[in-house]
């Protein structure tokens, strides 16, 4: 199946239990899954996969310095990605998660990457957490696309 590469940014915890979930039901539907906490490696040293997954959160409308440092100094030479943003509950008609989805997409696509679907966002019940109910079932569904996708 294919090689995926996880990246992360989880100051509470909420987006490494995420993407944790994610892993392990990628890694049941074949695939070779990789997680990785962007405090913990440099972007060099991410492995060239077929799919990138990368997951922030929201701090002041925007990604955390060390997730926008990261992608900043990404280089890949084609190659997918897939965007999960943790954040507050917002209103609906104006979502400050856009504003970091924005940014994301224009750091991955500049450094080469290309978007495979729409941002995946998930809710935070407060600062700290704890995510909002059902997001297991969300990133089951996220799991079922990118399988689909590869």
């Amino acid at each position: 199946m294919a090689k995926i590469s996880i990246t992360y940014l989880s100051k509470y915890g909420n987006g490494k239990m995420a993407m944790e979930r994610l892993k392990d039901l990628l890694l049941r539907d074949g695939h070779d899954v990789s997680t990785y906490s962007v405090t913990d490696i440099n972007p060099d040293k991410i492995p060239d996969s077929d799919l990138y997954v990368f997951s922030t959160s929201v701090h002041a409308g925007k990604p955390p310095g060390k997730m926008r440092k990261f992608v900043g100094k990404l280089s890949r030479d084609g190659g997918k990605y897939a965007l999960v943003i943790t954040h507050l509950p917002q209103p609906k008609e104006k979502p400050q998660w856009k504003k970091t989805e924005g940014i994301m997409n224009d750091a991955l696509q500049s450094a080469g990457l290309t978007p495979t679907s729409e941002c995946f966002s998930l809710e935070v019940k407060g600062i700290k957490g704890p995510l909002e109910d059902g997001w297991e079932g969300k990133i089951k569904d996220l799991a079922e696309s990118i399988s689909n996708t590869l």
